[in-house]
């Protein structure tokens, strides 16, 4: 069967409305009656959801979870992104604003508090108790559980009745399937996020893909060295020997493989499809031509994976280690100059291209974490070695700057990216040398100024903005900042910035 949708119908579903959730009951009244459920966690969005109580520790019972839902769990990585899309909301442990149970809750329009202690053994207690119902609610910016099915309703937004801005109003994008719902009236996307099309469509490290015929060659090579160890031995190798249990650890990763791939004979063109046609649907949802006359870019940061993140995809233990603080360690440009990594980071250059030869050139490949100018310009002159080169069929690179030394040295970024984007959380975190994540730090930070809305990060980005219009380069912002605090984004527009992206429950309140 063919089936034929207009790109109106399709947007029309989802992409011309949000809706705006607020509370019909007393919230004073709910607390006094003991129906508020006391936590230290983080509200994402504005959202109300509802649902029974699924306390689940485990990815290996994520099944056990059913449409509407609310899960409990301490903290939530790729791994869980398919289980949460009919969920009625997810509290988690761990995490802060921009951890994986925050970023796919606001794309899937999915009610969800982050970061709360302890509620994990909480809820269990009121499970005991006879509780098998929450609400949470995040309509006032509050993380409020409450133990009852408390009343709400909310208001429909209308995108093609908010008004245009100088600044252009863009959205962050992580999700293809998402992408359709949310691209039709922002002025493009700013961040959209391969790491989300790796996990989800793809789900291996992309050396495991490159070194497929050589990790079978190593698997039949073992299997020679275990039957010669037998045959010494005249004696079966005990299952939980080292050297047997990495050999069934690698036939069940190869095993995998063969069966995610299946149809693909050469596996990195398996990875470059997939990373192509992700790209391609975001890219796609934001197509249109802006009153001034120019393409919606969407810009797609490359791959900014930490070690343990990428240890998480399959493969993932055959090439990386232990990093005592990945953050700070082998991630987004490092990675893509070193010898270790250089042609996986080809094959991401390789799904730009064919994206962008499918006539989206509205594609802008963004650097993640570039240390230094002379990485920059490595990383060029890879991109160009494999036909992207800037400057050719209106082709742009941007870089994120969310280092220190991505102010400081504005100016000599400048000659080797064509922009700027703001990443506020990692900037933040390395001004202040806090860690964004810690919950034992939030409620420091706040207390003692310093966030990104503060004057250390606010006399950086003054001179950022300033050095790069100088030169003629744009420079937009798509942190986590904007979408939480209106004054920072007031003062962001004062200074003149091109563009904020924010989040799309934060585009639809503006």
């Amino acid at each position: 069967y063919i089936v034929q949708a207009r790109p109106e119908t399709v947007h029309s579903q989802k992409g011309d409305t949000e809706e705006i959730f607020y509370l019909l009951e007393d919230p004073d009244k709910l607390q006094k009656q003991g129906l508020l459920v006391e936590n230290s966690g983080i509200a994402i969005g504005r959202r109300i959801g509802y649902g029974k109580v699924k306390v689940v520790e485990s990815i290996n019972d994520a099944h056990l979870l059913r449409e509407g839902d609310i899960l409990i769990t301490e903290e939530t990585n790729p791994d869980w992104t398919s289980y949460m899309q009919n969920l009625g909301g997810v509290i988690t442990e761990r995490g802060g604003p921009t951890c994986h149970a925050a970023i796919v809750s606001r794309e899937l329009n999915i009610a969800s508090i982050v970061g709360a202690d302890d509620i994990v053994q909480t809820m269990k207690e009121k499970q005991r108790d006879g509780v098998e119902f929450v609400t949470i609610d995040c309509s006032e910016g509050e993380p409020r559980i409450w133990l009852k099915d408390v009343e709400y309703d909310f208001d429909t937004i209308e995108f093609a009745n908010l008004p245009t801005t100088k600044t252009k109003v863009l959205v962050n994008l992580g999700i293809p399937r998402g992408a359709l719902s949310s691209g039709k009236h922002p002025d493009g996307t700013g961040l959209a996020r391969l790491e989300f099309i790796i996990n989800d469509e793809i789900q291996i490290h992309p050396n495991s893909l490159i070194d497929y015929e050589a990790l079978l060659m190593r698997y039949d090579v073992l299997l020679e060295q275990r039957k010669k160890i037998e045959g010494i031995k005249k004696s079966d190798l005990y299952h939980k020997d080292p050297f047997n249990q990495e050999i069934g650890k690698l036939k069940n990763t190869l095993d995998k493989i063969a069966e995610l791939t299946i149809g693909y004979d050469d596996k990195e063109e398996f990875y470059v499809q997939k990373l192509a046609e992700g790209v391609a649907t975001i890219a796609a949802s934001v197509w249109k031509t802006l009153p001034d006359g120019s393409e919606a870019e969407c810009v797609v940061r490359l791959s900014d994976f930490k070690t343990n993140e990428y240890y998480n995809l399959l493969g993932g233990w055959i090439y990386e280690g232990e990093e005592n603080n990945p953050m700070m360690g082998f991630r987004g440009a490092s990675r893509y100059v070193s010898d270790d990594f250089q042609n996986a980071f080809i094959l991401e250059v390789r799904a730009i291209k064919r994206a962008r030869e499918w006539g989206l050139t509205n594609i802008i490949p963004m650097i993640p974490f570039c240390r230094s100018p002379e990485e920059g310009a490595k990383i060029n002159e890879i991109m160009e070695t494999e036909g992207l080169k800037r400057g050719e069929d209106g082709m742009k690179v941007y870089v994120m700057a969310e280092i220190p030394s991505n102010i400081l040295c504005a100016d000599l970024f400048c000659e080797h990216f064509d922009g700027f984007s703001i990443g506020s959380n990692d900037l933040t975190q390395l001004t202040y040398g806090v860690d964004r994540d810690g919950s034992k730090l939030i409620p420091l930070a706040k207390e003692y100024n310093y966030v990104t809305n503060s004057e250390a990060i606010r006399r950086s980005l003054h001179t950022l903005i300033e050095v790069a219009h100088e030169r003629g380069k744009k420079i937009g912002i798509c942190g986590q900042a904007p979408s939480d605090d209106p004054e920072f984004l007031r003062f962001l527009v004062q200074e003149g910035i091109d563009s904020i992206s924010l989040n799309f429950d934060t585009f639809a309140r503006g």
